[in-house]
């Protein structure tokens, strides 16, 4: 996150990062097993929200500073998580995680009151980054199940972030 704000040319930097991993994951899928087919829809569809979370952060990177952008962009997404896995997945958490949770969240709102040096706020930059902390949540929740129907934690990684690097390098080619 740090290298793609802090360069010049964000698509760049979030294209070295993303195809940088695809070395070590295909390193990896001789070692592994292939994922099970059950699987390979959850991956088709992670792989889009990963690309969709590389593209949204970088917008999100464009608009605003890293010091509003990360934090709601990171921490939304364990939040988000959190809430679909009480009401959507029947995760029962004890009432202080609950709260523990509700003081991120508080935390996140009040990053989006932040003003920018003209003093004003920067309401795309914080859609930017909550878009961002959907797709993090949305991968995070695939990716788990995804790798339980793979039967295979390793494989499936390996073969998401093979195909994600692929796909972005299209995308952005």
């Amino acid at each position: 996150n740090a290298m793609v704000k802090s360069t010049g040319d964000k698509v760049v930097s979030m294209t070295a990062v993303t195809i940088g991993h695809a070395p070590l994951a295909l390193l990896a899928m001789p070692f592994v097993p292939i994922p099970a087919p059950e699987s390979w829809p959850m991956l088709a569809v992670s792989v889009v929200v990963h690309t969709l979370y590389q593209l949204s952060l970088i917008q999100a990177y464009r608009l605003g500073d890293f010091t509003q952008v990360y934090p709601i962009a990171r921490g939304s997404g364990p939040a988000i998580v959190t809430v679909v896995s009480l009401f959507s997945l029947g995760v029962v958490l004890p009432t202080s995680q609950i709260l523990a949770i509700g003081l991120i969240v508080t935390g996140i709102f009040c990053l989006s009151l932040v003003r920018q040096a003209d003093g004003l706020r920067n309401p795309k930059a914080v859609g930017a980054a909550l878009l961002t902390g959907c797709c993090i949540a949305a991968y995070s929740l695939l990716d788990g199940l995804g790798a339980r129907a793979a039967g295979t934690a390793f494989g499936y990684i390996a073969w998401m972030t093979a195909i994600n690097a692929l796909t972005f390098a299209i995308i952005i080619g």
